[in-house]
């Protein structure tokens, strides 16, 4: 990280904390090994969190906000229509965004951790849950406004959401997997494409 030495203790132990979760999991990773990494006393951590668990938590709480942090407003979605009139291409630019967001610097780190921790931390798998419905919500409130514009026929627009949404969590799963083992990742994406292709030209 470029700007480490102007972090705060706090922050340098989250930073280290979320890397190496990420790379050996919550139950793979000690106190100590954490402030070895740091350059501080084990006990100096307890100055800035009671326990291991909490600093996953604040993990956890970074991770949503992160996440609510780039949803976007109403207003920005009419702005972004009105400048990319095609159904197709701003879905592509959106999600394409959105995996990409997934797997670089710390916030692919975050995803990293929820995922490695989802089936064995009941708090984890409550995220990726939450993730779900917070996603379709806003695909949701998008195709209202892609319904209201006469972009797509009438129809269930939670229904036509989790439809996509569902469909393109599978694919970001394998997104991720594939990025984190090196491996090809543009297949994927254009498997993603495709779906987007497909699905919005029955939905016209």
């Amino acid at each position: 990280m470029d700007n480490w030495n102007n972090l705060s203790t706090k922050e340098k132990i989250h930073h280290t904390a979320v890397k190496m979760f990420s790379r050996n999991g919550y139950h793979g990773v000690s106190l100590q090994d954490i402030a070895d990494v740091v350059g501080i006393k084990k006990s100096s951590i307890y100055n800035h969190f009671t326990c291991k668990e909490d600093i996953i938590n604040q993990i956890y709480l970074k991770f949503m906000e992160t996440l609510i942090e780039t949803t976007p407003s109403k207003d920005l979605i009419k702005n972004t229509l009105d400048n990319n009139p095609s159904v197709e291409d701003f879905w592509k630019d959106r999600i394409k965004t959105y995996f990409k967001n997934s797997v670089i610097s710390e916030a692919g780190q975050l995803w990293a951790v929820i995922f490695m921790e989802q089936f064995r931390d009941e708090k984890a798998g409550a995220l990726i849950i939450e993730e779900n419905q917070r996603m379709i919500n806003t695909t949701s409130m998008i195709l209202k406004i892609m319904i209201k514009r006469r972009l797509i026929r009438k129809a269930d627009p939670e229904l036509i959401a989790a439809e996509f949404i569902y469909a393109i969590r599978a694919l970001h799963y394998e997104y991720i997997i594939r990025h984190t083992y090196q491996m090809d990742t543009a297949s994927c994406l254009n498997k993603v494409m495709e779906h987007i292709d497909f699905f919005f030209s029955r939905c016209k």
